[in-house]
């Protein structure tokens, strides 16, 4: 069997889906229904931050995280009527909940020291949307798996 940890996840321990956990899954299920105890053993993947690259990236541009609905509708022309240049990307892996929050995410990407892009990073910033440079930032600061 297969685990993973991601220290910015809420559940932080996740059981991955490898060479037939499912079927495992659904025994162990099982057993806990019949008060049968059933240890879980198998190899443990523990991800960090890469901290370095995490300064080089802040250094290099604004990130915001913008509800996807948005990105490919208002947001993408205004862009585009302001002739801002601009990157998407998803969030990394386990970093946002979209069956939970009921809104899937996406980061805008900014280039630091382009005017127009420093400019919608400032409209972004005054408007509420989540500064996600300071969210790895802060992942940075906590400390890595053991």
């Amino acid at each position: 069997m297969l685990f993973a940890e991601y220290p910015w996840a809420e559940r932080r321990l996740y059981w991955l889906n490898d060479g037939g956990s499912h079927h495992f899954g659904a025994a162990r299920y099982q057993a806990c229904r019949l008060g049968i105890a059933v240890p879980l053993t198998g190899r443990l993947c523990r991800y960090g931050v890469n901290v370095p690259m995490i300064s080089a990236i802040r250094q290099q541009w604004h990130l915001f995280a913008v509800p996807t609905d948005e990105l490919f509708s208002s947001f993408f022309d205004a862009m585009n009527a302001f002739e801002c240049p601009f990157g998407n990307s998803g969030l990394p892996r386990h970093m946002h909940d979209t069956d939970k929050s009921g809104v899937a995410l996406k980061l805008v990407w900014l280039e630091r020291g382009h005017p127009r892009a420093s400019a919608v990073a400032n409209v972004l910033s005054a408007a509420g949307f989540p500064d996600f440079g300071k969210q790895l930032q802060q992942l940075a600061k906590e400390p890595s798996p053991r």
